[in-house]
């Protein structure tokens, strides 16, 4: 049984910090933050120990990512935000891959537009995916509502 036990803090040896709830078995588990020693965090919700369901990973190199999580990796819906521009759309296996948008930092989409089928950073095929890409942006927003909400 994977019931939610506790609510507490733990350090890690290796300096990593996980402020949040843990399941019977010990394990990250419900809603959580947890900082790395490298000072990358990740806010949001756990299933058995990995991020799982909605959150928002901030690297400490400045990139981030908002959305939809499945076992550890981005999957689903989100948006992902680098000094290179940001990327709206599907996750597969915590790669872009599927319908997707690319804004780059002056706002524009590039020349040819960046829309359409990805396969990691690369548009494969250009189309209109404006309803993908409405619920990435959906998908993030529920995750900065979760961290709101719990304070995370």
């Amino acid at each position: 049984m994977n019931e939610m036990v506790s609510v507490a803090q733990i350090s890690y040896g290796g300096g990593e910090v996980y402020d949040g709830e843990w399941d019977g078995e010990g394990r990250r588990h419900g809603r959580g933050r947890l900082v790395f020693s490298d000072g990358s965090k990740y806010k949001g919700q756990f299933k058995a120990g990995f991020f799982h369901g909605l959150g928002r990973l901030e690297l400490a190199g400045g990139a981030r990512y908002e959305g939809e999580f499945q076992l550890g990796k981005f999957q689903g819906h989100g948006v992902y935000y680098s000094i290179g521009g940001k990327y709206e759309g599907q996750f597969v296996d915590g790669q872009a891959k599927g319908k997707g948008l690319v804004t780059l930092p002056d706002g524009s989409h590039g020349n040819p537009r960046q829309e359409g089928i990805f396969q990691g950073e690369r548009c494969t095929e250009r189309r209109d995916v404006k309803e993908d890409i409405r619920r990435a942006v959906q998908a993030a927003a529920q995750a900065r509502s979760l961290i709101e909400q719990y304070n995370l």
